[in-house]
């Protein structure tokens, strides 16, 4: 965008950036979810076969755009579920997060996402979608805004043909929804 005056000449007009309280409430809101990523591991049950040794990590997988910088990090650090540390990785492709426990799919994803389900489905993985469609899309989880607090939607047919065992205190919080 350009403004002129008389006797100026043009300028760009830089975009607007995020406010202050913007970037709070973002920052805020990978906050919440990086710890349900972390308590996604104390509320499901792996295969034994997920993992290569009885003292393998749980590998958190970031897919797409990362929005939490150090924040999954600083969540997980020092941290252990069934005995296993967390091993964080990210990744722009599926291919190299194969092997993922718990596998965040970014909102940049979106163009990709029937691919990113179909390579997970009926695999040991917690699926999380960061968009609000993707449990109906057929993933396993959604992370949803509602009345400004980080909510979970389950898709139940997914979680009952998935390998895992989950939680029923886990699936307790989720809003059950069904694939369209």
């Amino acid at each position: 965008m350009l403004l002129a005056s008389p006797g100026l000449l043009l300028l760009p007009v830089p975009a607007r950036e995020k406010t202050q309280a913007q970037a709070q409430a973002e920052d805020l809101e990978y906050h919440v979810k990086a710890a349900f990523l972390y308590k996604f591991s104390l509320f499901v049950e792996w295969p034994a076969e997920s993992f290569t040794a009885e003292d393998s990590p749980i590998e958190i997988g970031v897919l797409g755009d990362d929005p939490f910088g150090e924040i999954l990090e600083k969540t997980v650090e020092e941290k252990t579920a069934q005995g296993r540390p967390f091993v964080i990785r990210r990744s722009r492709t599926i291919e190299e997060l194969a092997g993922a426990h718990i596998l965040f799919i970014s909102s940049s994803e979106q163009p990709r996402i029937e691919k990113i389900i179909e390579a997970t489905r009926g695999k040991p993985v917690v699926a999380v979608g960061d968009t609000e469609d993707f449990a109906e899309s057929g993933g396993l989880l959604s992370f949803v805004i509602t009345d400004n607090k980080v909510r979970l939607k389950m898709n139940l047919t997914t979680a009952e043909a998935s390998p895992l065992k989950i939680s029923s205190k886990l699936k307790r919080i989720c809003i059950p929804v069904k694939e369209e």
